[in-house]
């Protein structure tokens, strides 16, 4: 029986291919179910750092992620100056899913695929020592998180969309979006620990989102936090550790979900070689998130918002191509 130690994406993914490799997986966690560390707040899987298309790569493990997931082909990105950008994809940039206890979220539906796969689960039960764990799936450790969030859930009149606001003037050190699907909506705002300012940061987002789309209705709203983005990448030698636990982040944009995925599918792959999982990582997946970490300081700490103006009006075209070569 193999041991993990967290039920989230890269857990549930991780005993997901196990169990289709013929192993057994038993997965620990502190919590009472999955999903309960979010809120039913929408979040992003990157589908262009690489060429392929994301979803093909999980229709091999018996998950669609059309079943559960938005695709983000349009996104409108705001930048200095109140610039509008159209980015428009055939393949999609990212796919949008709602991360939390609902029946309708990716937590519940990876968990139930689990659960039919034979996975079974241990909840209320956090493992103290680490060591007794073969695959480490714990998450972020908000004392080594740079990566900061506040957001808001609610119910709109507004149409589908998704728009992101990027301008120092706004927001120092990160950005701001607004995504609504079907009349439920994520507002959040996004900064570097030290420069980010929490609630004041996301009143200011949605003062300029009430102002940019015109006034809208706001039913229901539920208050979150997040964190992520860990300062170093945390590969041990002894123990296979996959997921934000090892600081698998994207640190420009946040679209950390496809990383925590991909470290959980070569965890299963080369389960019981250690060093031949961490030489995968570090070919694979390291390289670009130090991209992404190069990326952030060149824009954010040096050259601010004529880097992300020259950046919008590099992505309009073709923004799979443009991004692709940012991630390396």
């Amino acid at each position: 029986m193999i041991k993990i130690a967290g039920a989230g994406i890269a857990g549930l993914i991780c005993a997901i291919k196990l169990s289709e490799l013929g192993h057994k997986a038993l997965i620990f966690d502190k919590r009472s179910a999955v999903g309960e560390r979010f809120h039913n707040d929408f979040q992003g899987i990157d589908n262009w750092s690489t060429k392929n298309d994301f979803a093909d790569t999980l229709k091999t493990i018996g998950v669609d992620l059309n079943k559960v997931a938005y695709r983000g082909t349009d996104v409108t990105v705001i930048g200095p100056k109140q610039k509008t950008y159209l980015l428009n994809s055939e393949q999609p940039l990212f796919y949008l899913v709602k991360r939390g206890v609902g029946k309708d979220t990716l937590d519940s539906y990876l968990y139930e695929i689990a659960r039919q796969r034979g996975v079974s689960f241990a909840f209320n039960s956090p493992i103290r020592n680490l060591n007794d764990a073969d695959i480490v799936a714990i998450g972020p450790d908000s004392s080594q998180a740079i990566g900061l969030a506040a957001g808001i859930t609610f119910k709109t009149n507004l149409g589908n969309g998704i728009w992101l606001h990027a301008d120092t003037k706004y927001n120092r050190s990160g950005y701001n979006y607004l995504i609504v699907i079907n009349q439920q909506a994520t507002l959040t705002s996004c900064g570097i620990r030290g420069k980010f300012s929490g609630k004041a940061d996301l009143e200011t987002a949605l003062n300029f989102f009430r102002n940019f789309v015109g006034e809208f209705e706001m039913d229901d709203i539920k208050s979150f936090g997040g964190y992520g983005a860990n300062k170093t990448i945390g590969l041990s030698p002894q123990k296979v550790i996959i997921g934000e636990a090892a600081g698998f982040q994207d640190h420009l944009f946040g679209f950390g979900m496809r990383y925590a995925i991909e470290s959980a599918l070569l965890a299963a792959d080369h389960f019981g070689s250690v060093s031949r999982y961490n030489g995968m990582v570090n070919s694979r997946i390291t390289p670009r998130i130090r991209k992404t970490i190069f990326w952030r300081k060149a824009i954010y700490d040096f050259a601010g918002n004529p880097a992300i103006s020259a950046l919008c009006m590099a992505t309009r075209k073709n923004p799979r191509t443009v991004l692709r070569f940012l991630y390396g």
